[in-house]
């Protein structure tokens, strides 16, 4: 099922070198906001504290994010400056889904009450669900990516395999575990998926 759904993404014809630098350039600027608690908005650390889950790792796990914007920064600059034409028809539109829906999960993540012990499940239910939607979509938008890098990615020395397969790569990965994270906190609220938040349950979905 996966391969022939995650690989219908846009090509190069669809993804302009501008738009794809624009769209990082947009990442970080979200990442930025959430991460520091800009314009009053609540920091991602806040929001996970008071949502906790069997399975969420330790705040200082999450440092991994910055490598991997990092490098997907180095891979924007050479697929946007034409050093890679052919991955960037594999990984551009991917990529630029990828990094919409991660921005949506932050916004909707974002305004969780917190505490969350004054809250209705609904309205915790009216966050939790769309984040969870959004960073699974997410996962499965950068799996198509690096599964059409697998599929058919030329050879293009150290430069092309560290800043655009690699990053592919650990990002589908780490994607699949904030969406098992981002289910479970989904299941805390719902009487009948409850036992799918349980530490076992939890490491399955995590992977």
């Amino acid at each position: 099922l996966c391969p022939g759904y995650c690989n219908s993404f846009p090509t190069m014809t669809d993804v302009s070198p501008t738009v794809l630098a624009a769209s990082y350039a947009g990442l970080v600027a979200v990442n930025v906001v959430y991460g520091r608690g800009l314009f009053g908005v609540r920091t991602n650390a806040d929001v996970s504290a008071a949502y906790p889950t069997d399975v969420t790792p330790s705040g200082a796990t999450f440092a991994i994010w910055g490598p991997i914007f990092l490098l997907e920064g180095a891979g924007t600059a050479v697929l946007a400056s034409g050093g890679d034409a052919s991955r960037m028809a594999l990984v551009a539109g991917p990529w630029v889904t990828t990094w919409l829906g991660e921005c949506l999960w932050q916004a909707v993540f974002g305004v969780l009450p917190v505490p969350q012990g004054g809250a209705t499940a609904g309205r915790k239910l009216a966050s939790l669900a769309p984040a969870a939607l959004f960073v699974g979509a997410a996962h499965v938008k950068m799996l198509g990516g690096a599964l059409a890098l697998v599929g058919g990615a030329p050879a293009y020395g150290l430069v092309g395999a560290a800043v655009v397969d690699f990053p592919t790569g650990l990002n589908a990965g780490w994607l699949a575990a904030a969406s098992g994270i981002a289910f479970t906190l989904v299941a805390q609220q719902v009487p009948p998926l409850q036992p799918l938040a349980t530490p076992e349950a939890g490491a399955v979905l995590v992977g």
